[in-house]
C-alpha cells in the first residue's frame, strides 16, 4: 500500500508538471508579466530593483530576484520567464500532499495533491510569470511545519518553520497576515499542551528567528504602507463568494461540490468526541479546524476592514495565500467520506469535471486571453521601413509594451503621457521632438475602436495632416502607422516594396517580370494629382519589346513599350477616394523565340509619384 500510494503520489506530480507546462508559450506575455521580465533583467541594477519595489511595484522581492537568476543562467523568453512558476506550481502539488498527510494521513495528503493539481487558480498562476505561486507554495509549508511544531515541538521544525514563514512573506505582503494568524493559532495552543514550556521556548525561538529574519524589509513594508492611495477599488459586501468562485473558475457545478464537501467537513468537526483539551494537538478534525478558521477569518478581514475604512487593498489574486486552507478542507471533506464507493464517484467527479472546465469550458489550452503584444510588434517591425518612427500608446500606463520593442530590437523611441497631450503636441508640433513624419499608435488590452479614442478635435486635424499607412488588428490589441501627408509629396518605389522573390541582381537590383504581371506592397499616397515616373527596361523577342501596362489601385493610367535601356517614363495619374496604393506592372505581350534562344521580359529598377502641386 505504501508502494502504491507513492506511485499515485509520482503520477499526480506528473500530470501537474505536464499541465502546467503543456503550449506554455503559445500566449504572449501579458502586461504584468511583461513588468516582471523588465524588472528582472540582469541587465538592471540590483539598486533600481530595489527602488521600484518600494515605489511602483510595491511587492517583496523573493520571486524577482529567483527570476532574475533564471534569467541570467537560461535567457529572456516567455519560456524561461514561465518556468520558474511552472517548477513551484508542481512542487505546490507536493507541498499539499504533505500539508494533508501532516494533518491526517497519506490518503488525505493524495487527495489534496490531486485536487490542487486540477485547481484552476493554482494552475493558471504556475503558467503565468508573475509570483504568487510563491506566496501559495510557501504558505503551504509554512503550514506543514506549523503543524508539526505544535504536535511535536521540534528544534528542528521550529528552524523549518522560521524559513518557510520568511519565504511566506518575502513572496508577498498578505503573508504577514499568513504568519500572523499562525501565531494566533499558535496562542490559542498554547492553552492546552502538556509541556507549556518547551511550547512557549519552541514558538519564541520561531518569532525571533522570523522578526530577525525580516527587519531588512521592514522599511520597504513601513513605505508600503504609507501610502496614501492604491489602484484597486474597494471590495463589495459578497467579495468572499466572488473569490471562492473565482478559485475554482467560476464553475457553478464545482461550487455545489465544493460547498457540500466543506459543510460535511465542519459538521464531523463538530459531532466528532471531545478529547482532553491536553491532547487537542492529537484530534486532526479540532486542530485542523481552529487552524483554518483562523487563518481564513484573519486572511481576509484584515484586509476588508482596511478597505473600508482607510486604503484599499483587498484584491482576488492577493488572497491565493488562502487557497491551501480552503483546498485541505475540500479533500478533508472527501476523505471523511466513509463509502467508497461514494468518495470515488466525488473524487473523480470533482477531478473530471476541473478538467472539463478548465481544458474545454475557459479553452485554457485552446483559446487566447492574454493580447497580442508579440504579434503586434513583429508587425510593427516587418518592414525596415517603418522602424525608426516613435511609438506612442494608447494608454499611457501601457508603457511595458517597451519590453517586446526591445526584444525585436525597435529603435525608435517611445512618447509618453497622455494621448490627448502627446496628439495636441504632434498636431501643434510644439517643440522640435513632436516635429515627426509619422508615428505607431498601438494598443493593448483594448478592444475597441481605434477611432472612437481620439477628441472629436484632434481627429479632425489628425486627418487632415496624417494618413493611416499601415493598420492590423489581433486578439486584445491593435497597431496604426500614421503618416504625415507632407512627405506624401513625393513617393519612391524601389525593389524593397516588392516581393523578395521578385527581385534580381543584373548589375543592380531589378524587379524581374518574366511574364504577366505583379503587384507591390500597399504604401500611403494621399489624394490628389500625380505624375508617375516609371523606370524600367526590357529584352526582346523577335524584334519586340514588351507592351508594358501599368495599373493603381486596379485603375489603368496607361501603356508603352520598354527599350533595352533604362528610361523614364511619364504618366498620369489621380488619387481618389483612398490614401494608399498598390501598383500592378506587367506586359501583355510574353513570347520566346527557342529558335535565336530570345525571351520577352521585363526589368523594373523604380516608380516614383509626384505630386502636382494646385496653382
Amino acid at each position: 500500500m505504501k508502494n502504491k500510494q507513492n506511485l499515485y503520489l509520482l503520477l499526480i506530480l506528473l500530470v501537474a508538471f505536464f499541465m502546467r507546462l503543456f503550449r506554455l508559450t503559445r500566449e504572449d506575455f501579458w502586461l504584468d508579466e511583461m513588468y516582471v521580465m523588465i524588472e528582472s533583467t540582469p541587465h538592471l541594477p540590483l539598486h533600481q530593483l530595489f527602488n521600484d519595489l518600494r515605489t511602483v511595484e510595491l511587492h517583496p522581492p523573493l520571486f524577482y530576484l529567483c527570476e532574475r537568476l533564471f534569467l541570467f543562467l537560461f535567457g529572456e523568453s516567455e519560456f524561461t520567464g514561465r518556468i520558474l512558476p511552472v517548477i513551484a506550481g508542481t512542487a505546490s502539488v507536493w507541498a499539499m500532499y504533505l500539508l494533508g498527510k501532516e494533518i491526517l494521513n497519506k490518503n488525505l495528503g493524495l487527495i489534496a495533491a490531486a485536487f490542487t493539481c486540477v485547481n484552476y487558480y493554482n494552475l493558471h498562476y504556475s503558467r503565468e510569470a508573475r509570483g504568487y505561486i510563491f506566496a501559495f507554495l510557501f504558505t503551504a509549508l509554512s503550514f506543514v511545519f506549523l503543524i508539526r511544531l505544535i504536535r511535536k515541538m521540534r528544534v528542528r521544525d521550529s528552524w523549518y518553520y522560521s524559513l518557510f514563514a520568511l519565504l511566506t512573506m518575502y513572496s508577498h505582503y498578505y503573508g504577514l497576515i499568513v504568519i500572523g494568524a499562525q501565531f494566533c493559532v499558535a496562542f490559542v495552543m498554547l492553552c492546552f499542551p502538556a509541556n507549556r514550556r518547551a511550547y512557549l521556548v519552541r514558538f519564541l525561538h520561531s518569532g525571533l528567528i522570523i522578526v530577525i529574519g525580516y527587519i531588512p524589509w521592514i522599511p520597504f513594508v513601513l513605505k508600503m504602507s504609507s501610502i496614501p492611495s492604491f489602484w484597486t477599488g474597494a471590495p463589495t459586501e459578497d467579495f468572499i463568494f466572488t473569490y471562492f468562485n473565482g478559485y475554482f473558475g467560476n464553475s457553478g457545478f464545482l461550487e455545489i461540490i465544493l460547498v457540500l464537501l466543506l459543510i460535511y467537513y465542519v459538521m464531523n468537526v463538530f459531532r466528532s468526541e471531545g478529547q482532553p483539551l491536553t491532547e487537542l494537538a492529537g484530534n486532526s478534525l479540532q486542530l485542523s479546524f481552529i487552524v483554518f478558521t483562523v487563518s481564513l477569518v484573519m486572511t481576509y478581514t484584515i484586509p476588508y476592514v482596511r478597505s473600508i475604512l482607510g486604503v484599499p487593498m483587498l484584491w482576488f489574486r492577493y488572497t491565493i495565500v488562502a487557497l491551501p486552507v480552503l483546498l485541505v478542507a475540500v479533500a478533508y471533506g472527501a476523505e471523511l467520506i466513509s463509502s467508497a464507493v461514494m468518495k470515488g464517484v466525488v473524487f473523480w467527479t470533482f477531478i473530471g469535471w476541473s478538467l472539463v472546465h478548465i481544458c474545454v469550458t475557459d479553452g485554457l489550452y485552446t483559446r487566447l486571453h492574454n493580447p497580442q503584444d508579440r504579434e503586434m510588434t513583429a508587425f510593427m517591425v516587418s518592414d525596415p521601413k517603418d522602424m525608426h518612427y516613435p511609438v506612442i500608446d494608447e494608454k499611457d500606463y501601457n508603457w511595458h509594451q517597451s519590453y517586446y520593442l526591445d526584444q525585436f530590437h525597435y529603435p525608435g523611441p517611445v512618447i509618453h503621457g497622455s494621448l490627448s497631450g502627446v496628439m495636441e503636441s504632434i498636431l501643434n508640433e510644439r517643440s522640435p521632438g513632436y516635429r515627426v513624419d509619422g508615428f505607431w499608435l498601438v494598443s493593448a488590452n483594448s478592444t475597441q475602436n481605434p477611432d472612437s479614442i481620439f477628441r472629436p478635435k484632434n481627429k479632425v486635424a489628425l486627418d487632415s495632416s496624417f494618413s493611416v499607412a499601415k493598420e492590423g488588428r489581433w486578439f486584445g490589441a491593435w497597431a496604426r502607422l500614421y503618416l504625415s501627408k507632407r512627405i506624401f509629396s513625393k513617393l519612391t518605389l524601389t525593389t524593397d516594396d516588392f516581393s523578395e522573390s521578385m527581385v534580381v541582381d543584373r548589375g543592380e537590383k531589378v524587379v524581374a517580370i518574366w511574364g504577366g504581371e505583379v503587384t507591390s506592397n500597399r504604401v500611403s499616397l494621399s489624394q490628389g494629382d500625380y505624375t508617375v515616373h516609371i523606370l524600367a527596361k526590357g529584352t526582346p523577342a523577335k524584334n519586340v519589346f514588351p507592351h508594358v501596362i501599368v495599373a493603381v489601385n486596379h485603375q489603368r493610367i496607361g501603356d508603352y513599350y520598354v527599350t533595352d535601356s533604362l528610361q523614364d517614363q511619364e504618366l498620369r495619374f489621380r488619387q481618389t477616394g483612398a490614401d494608399t496604393a498598390r501598383v500592378t506592372i506587367g506586359f501583355d505581350n510574353d513570347l520566346a523565340d527557342e529558335e535565336k534562344h530570345q525571351d520577352r521580359n521585363l526589368f523594373l529598377q523604380r516608380i516614383s509619384f509626384d505630386k502636382t502641386l494646385p496653382h
